[in-house]
């Protein structure tokens, strides 16, 4: 037993989604014709900025301007080493004076410290016979006046 209601339902049901998938295959067919040209011109205008210069142009010129910098600093550190010794030798030539002034005063004090080892047994003998008692004996010669007299 054949329902024909049925068959004719069934058929208008399939036929529904035959239109839809046309559709979707119009759709893609579409896309298959304009999306290359859009990802193209997605491309373009990624590669280029708001001064329109392409990609690589930008990439040079950042290219240069990384050198310069480089070779700027790279100028800068032989400046600063330059001048670093130059310290060097400011700081050297300073110290090498001040070992020839401590030296220089090193044998004023050799020799000062001989001239008092010489004069130490002169002043012994001296401060010995200044610790010595002295007597003293006054004579008055036969005749003589008395002082204050």
């Amino acid at each position: 037993m054949r329902d024909d209601h049925l068959t004719g339902d069934a058929t208008a049901v399939v036929s529904p989604p035959d239109t839809a998938a046309t559709a979707a295959r119009d759709a893609v067919a579409d896309l298959a014709a304009v999306l290359p040209t859009r990802i193209e011109a997605a491309v373009a205008r990624a590669l280029s900025s708001a001064e329109g210069k392409p990609l690589p142009t930008q990439v040079a010129e950042l290219q240069r301007a990384v050198h310069t910098v480089a070779r700027d600093l790279h100028a800068e550190r032989l400046g600063r080493i330059g001048d670093l010794e130059a310290l060097v030798d400011l700081i050297a030539a300073a110290a090498e004076s001040q070992e020839r002034r401590v030296a220089a005063l090193e044998q004023a004090v050799a020799g000062l410290t001989a001239a008092v080892a010489a004069l130490t047994p002169v002043v012994a003998s001296v401060s010995e016979k200044l610790d010595r008692r002295v007597r003293i004996s006054v004579q008055t010669e036969p005749g003589a006046q008395p002082f204050g007299a």
